[in-house]
């Protein structure tokens, strides 16, 4: 199921996920034998370890530090206390964008959205950039979610070179929907450390703007 943490799971622990050590990540499974591949790919191939316990397999050194591993103890601890303090600044960014006429992004599970973000689709893709240009410049960090012109995005499929191996061409209508949608998206990033005076500066910047620009 899209969405779901399928047979193995990645989270993210950079400076502007959830919960951050500043870099980092962790992954996850019920798998035995996943868990084993995982283990070894990310412990330079595990060479020191028994030939019975793994086959011979290549593997780098993505092995956490303890430092940081104790940042991420604490950060853990602290993590419905974060979530909440996000998700109290997205309902107060969120109901700034529906006052202001602007379509928010449909949740298909409003209660369980941790907040990181509060997504709202524009008319058309310029009206996108430049409503996301004028909230920057008001000091709210916000961009489209795509621009056919940012080749380096790697979060959306036409961009995916490195994974197929070749160059990617758009056919007919092939994900138009999708692509529409977002090159219409506004984010406006919701960081950890924002206070509700910060979403109410935020909603203050998006009245100002879309009274301008729409």
């Amino acid at each position: 199921m899209l969405g779901s943490l399928g047979d193995m799971g990645a989270f993210s622990f950079q400076l502007n996920k959830n919960i951050t050590a500043g870099e980092g990540g962790a992954v996850t499974t019920n798998d035995e034998e996943l868990y084993r591949r995982a283990v070894a790919y990310h412990d330079v191939a595990a060479y020191y370890r028994k030939p019975e316990y793994i086959p011979p397999l290549p593997g780098l050194n993505f092995r956490m530090s303890e430092l940081t591993a104790a940042v991420l103890v604490e950060q853990l601890r602290k993590l419905d206390v974060i979530v909440g303090r996000m998700r109290r600044v997205k309902r107060i960014v969120r109901s700034a964008v529906e006052e202001c006429g602007l379509e928010p992004r449909k949740l298909c599970d409003e209660e369980g959205d941790t907040g990181v973000a509060v997504i709202f689709y524009a008319k058309t893709p310029e009206k996108a950039k430049l409503l996301a240009k004028a909230l920057s410049a008001e000091g709210v960090p916000a961009d489209v979610l795509y621009s056919p012109d940012r080749k380096y995005d790697g979060h959306v499929w036409v961009n995916w070179e490195v994974l197929i191996g070749e160059h990617i061409v758009v056919r007919g209508d092939q994900g138009k929907r999708t692509l529409d949608l977002l090159c219409r998206a506004v984010q406006v990033n919701v960081s950890p450390a924002m206070s509700e005076e910060d979403a109410e500066l935020i909603a203050r910047a998006l009245r100002k703007v879309t009274a301008r620009l729409t």
